[in-house]
């Protein structure tokens, strides 16, 4: 974007030059342009040049060399800054998108990095949650794997990560499986005898920006049904759009290779079999490294339907789209128990609390009330009897009729088709047949 803005600038300043000459003679003699070249990136020359363009357009009556040209040139000289301005300012907000969506992640990142490197206090919990691309077997069976990168507080002090697999049947990646998927997840750690949960007082919520976790629906489950249930402050850190990498890819990256390893000795055609797989990966993992992080594996069954009463949250003004980070807590001067601040950015503390919200309930629709799940079309070949002489199949049909066509165009003296390869293998055979 920014070698290709640069070029549009370059070919602006020749195109009104070829009509003023000294045009930009103010332009370079500023120290403002001076220090907008030093930089690498050209955004903020690009928009000194557009602003200087658009005042020199606006005041020309003072530019006193500007008047003297004939009228004919300086209407061409106002049709070039136009199409210069309408042409440059499209890169600006192209440039300006792209640099706040990079800006955006680079605080959010830097925010949890914070987290994960000492600035998690005593009794705080973080919890990294993401989906696994669906995984697939013989391109029949799909199985979901969500992930969680947890960091928790230990009985006998100090914290400890702890990485968390569920494996399911289910297909749904929406708002409403990745809140129950998140509960399975925090009952695990929860019940875990290393983990001291009673210490826990303010849990940071790690995602991304997908439509499964950053929704009304998410928000009403993490601010509120979450604070409500555990008694927790909780502080929601959205990472920036395509920028959710993490904890959860590098477990995601250690299942891959316990998969490479696995398939060399044994077969993966289900869910039973993945389980085995990444548990037998894990134990591998602890092993190596007693010291390291500790790996649980789980099934995730939710039951053949969803859950029918579902949870919204609703604020009017409020856009969740435009939020990287939100927080909630237990408040007793609150008439539903719960304040909730958007804060936009996980580095910054909002002062207002939010006001006229609402959980609104809403039932799931009937055409979606029932789970999608991985399951094989078809009867699975490898488990299956391989054909037997004397049985009719797709092949053994295909080769009697183009037998049958040929021996035809030999009783009406028609000419053979000798590219097929069918064809020829039944001359060969009718030829050894006539032998």
């Amino acid at each position: 974007l920014l070698p290709h803005a640069k070029r549009s600038l370059d070919k602006a300043r020749k195109d009104i030059e070829s009509v003023l000459p000294n045009y930009f003679q103010t332009f370079d003699a500023s120290a403002e342009t001076a220090a907008a070249l030093q930089e690498e990136d050209c955004f903020a020359l690009l928009c000194r040049f557009v602003a200087f363009v658009e005042n020199t357009n606006f005041y020309e009556s003072r530019n006193a060399a500007r008047m003297a040209l004939p009228v004919p040139v300086r209407l061409n000289l106002h049709q070039e800054e136009a199409r210069v301005l309408h042409n440059l300012k499209s890169h600006i907000e192209l440039l300006e998108a792209y640099r706040w969506h990079q800006i955006s992640a680079r605080r959010q990142e830097k925010s949890l990095q914070n987290l994960r490197d000492g600035g998690l206090p005593p009794e705080g919990l973080l919890v990294q949650i993401d989906f696994k691309e669906n995984w697939h077997a013989q391109n029949k069976l799909s199985l979901t794997v969500f992930g969680a990168s947890i960091i928790a507080p230990l009985r006998t002090g100090g914290h400890k990560e702890f990485y968390v697999l569920l494996v399911s049947e289910i297909l749904d990646h929406d708002a409403q499986a990745a809140n129950m998927m998140l509960n399975t997840i925090l009952g695990v750690i929860k019940q875990h005898p290393l983990v001291d949960w009673t210490r826990i007082g303010t849990m940071w919520l790690v995602c991304d920006c997908g439509p499964h976790f950053r929704s009304y629906e998410n928000a009403a489950h993490f601010l509120y049904t979450l604070v409500k249930t555990l008694k927790l402050q909780v502080h929601v850190l959205y990472l920036g759009e395509q920028h959710g990498k993490g904890a959860c890819d590098r477990l995601f990256g250690w299942t891959n290779e316990w998969l490479t390893v696995y398939v060399q000795h044994s077969p993966v055609h289900g869910l039973p079999s993945l389980v085995d797989a990444y548990s037998r990966g894990a134990e591998r993992m602890m092993r190596e490294d007693p010291t390291g992080p500790k790996f649980l594996i789980k099934t995730f069954d939710p039951g053949e339907k969803r859950p029918s009463s579902r949870n919204t949250f609703q604020c009017p003004g409020f856009k969740i789209t435009r939020t990287y980070s939100l927080s909630a807590k237990p408040s007793v001067y609150s008439s539903s128990g719960v304040s909730i601040r958007d804060n936009v950015f996980s580095d910054m503390s909002a002062t207002e609390i939010l006001s006229g919200w609402s959980i609104a309930d809403f039932v799931t629709p009937l055409e979606n009330e029932v789970w999608r799940r991985g399951y094989y079309d078809k009867p699975r070949a490898w488990e299956s009897v391989g054909p037997q002489a004397g049985d009719v199949t797709e092949l053994t049909r295909n080769k009697a009729s183009v037998k049958k066509r040929r021996q035809l165009r030999v009783l009406r003296n028609e000419p053979t088709d000798s590219s097929s390869s069918s064809t020829s293998s039944s001359s060969f055979t009718s030829t050894a047949s006539d032998a």
